[in-house]
């Protein structure tokens, strides 16, 4: 009776095993020595530079009101930015699971800020989405970290690098695999088969007096970096970078102009990640959405992804969606349009009013630049000033399609013989010449970062812009 049970089960289950055998030999030879199965597409969100600011430190007094007009955060409104980009991440269908935020936490590194921010990433990790974190610029060590009374400043206490690592556990120091010994860059794997390089650019070790707003990486830093990118090679992992510095420049001359946005040797150590297989980054730092690719040949490619501030115009939120099988990488990217209280009547959403806020604060800002540093006559300062704004905002945004005239206006100053002019003009110049791919919705192909959906070339552009 067994036997008879027995023979009639392996006759019905025959087919099934011989397909159940048939599938380990595929994998087997699909997945033999030295092949890696290739991860699974994954989507996830980023933001930067949310600089939130705890408003018990202060928000009234003539002291906050200067602070506050030497920069163009929208300083007291960064609490609820936050919450809306956070909300706006919850949101998304399917469920994404991890975010990552490119430094700049906080408004100056103070304290009370930084466990502000700890507690909305708490409440995000909640409703089941991950953050990961790294330092940026303002974050650790900020002399200039404050508190404000109608009186005055005060000094607010700010963190070290070690605090930062306590108070940013559970976003991404907790679930690091490796933590390089030499600053606060460490490695996770955020889902199955990425690798997230996290990677500490900021100098808050040297001692100043000031903070320093440029980036670099310890030596001991990039050999850990290289040594871990191997690693991450041979196990066949996707290995995707995070830094607050820019690892490429986004506009021709940008490391000339603008040395702080740019990480130190940016040439040399972008091409020594690049050749150890890492080909995408997400920066902050500048505020301007940009994104930019550098090949050095068919093999050797890196594309830096820029976001903008969070409190800053146009308050971006990325998107992005991987998907190695298939080789495609996508990047959409959401504006903040609406902020309860934060528009008046002449302005049709809250875009429009932060584009009126940054532009006016920006028009303050260059206009002090002008007067202390140019020798051109008062009323030729005032004429510039706006076009310098103009460009500087399309560089916030992103895209950036100059006009005809605009860029004519910038060519013509370059060609002054005005030292000052010329000097106008190639800073013009350098912010409206924005390096491919889009910078704000592109499609991309990983095996190369070939852009599907790149810019106009500038002929056209031209002739639109008639």
């Amino acid at each position: 009776m067994r036997a008879n049970h027995f023979n009639s089960t392996i006759r019905t289950k025959t087919p099934f095993l011989l397909l159940v055998l048939a599938l380990f030999c595929a994998l087997i030879w699909a997945y033999g020595p030295g092949e890696k199965a290739i991860p699974r597409p994954i989507a996830f969100a980023v933001i930067s530079d949310p600089h939130i600011y705890d408003p018990r430190l202060g928000t009234t007094g003539s002291a906050f009101d200067e602070t506050v007009s030497r920069d163009v955060k929208m300083v007291v409104q960064s609490g609820v930015l936050l919450e809306r980009a956070l909300a706006l991440v919850a949101a998304q269908e399917p469920k994404l699971p991890f975010l990552l935020i490119a430094g700049d936490l906080t408004h100056d590194g103070e304290a009370s800020s930084h466990r502000m921010m700890a507690f909305y990433l708490e409440a995000l990790r909640a409703k089941g989405i991950q953050a990961y974190v790294i330092p940026g610029n303002h974050d650790i060590g900020n002399p200039s970290a404050s508190s404000f009374e109608q009186q005055g400043a005060h000094p607010a206490q700010g963190i070290s690098a070690r605090e930062f690592a306590d108070i940013y556990a559970p976003f991404g120091y907790r679930q690091a695999i490796a933590r390089d010994p030499h600053s606060l860059s460490y490695i996770a794997e955020p889902v199955p088969g990425y690798w997230l390089f996290a990677i500490d650019s900021c100098r808050y070790d040297e001692k100043n007096d000031v903070r320093i707003d440029a980036g670099r990486l310890r030596p001991e830093s990039l050999k850990w970096i290289l040594s871990m990118l191997d690693d991450a090679r041979k196990l066949g992992k996707q290995p995707l970078g995070m830094m607050h510095h820019g690892i490429l420049e986004h506009s021709l001359g940008q490391a000339e102009n603008f040395p702080d946005f740019v990480l130190e040797d940016w040439d040399i150590v972008s091409l020594t990640l690049a050749k150890s297989g890492l080909k995408l980054v997400f920066t902050g730092h500048t505020h301007t959405q940009n994104i930019t690719r550098k090949a050095w040949d068919e093999n050797h490619v890196l594309l830096d992804v820029q976001t903008g501030s969070l409190v800053t115009f146009p308050n971006p939120v990325r998107f992005v969606a991987l998907d190695p099988a298939r080789s495609t990488l996508s990047i959409q990217t959401q504006r903040m349009l609406n902020l309860p209280g934060a528009t008046t009547t002449e302005q049709s959403n809250f875009s429009a009013a932060s584009h009126d806020f940054t532009s006016t604060l920006q028009m303050g800002i260059v206009a002090r630049e002008m007067d202390q540093r140019s020798t051109l006559p008062p009323s030729r300062r005032s004429e510039l000033t706006p076009q310098i704004v103009t460009a500087i905002m399309a560089s916030y945004a992103g895209d950036e399609r100059p006009t005809l005239r605009e860029f004519n206006a910038a060519l013509k100053l370059r060609n002054s013989n005005d030292h000052d002019e010329t000097a106008i003009g190639n800073l013009m110049l350098s912010l409206w010449h924005d390096l491919p791919p889009d910078d704000n919705n592109v499609e991309l192909k990983l095996n190369n970062l070939d852009v599907s959906g790149s810019k106009l070339p500038s002929s056209t552009k031209r002739q639109a812009a008639r």
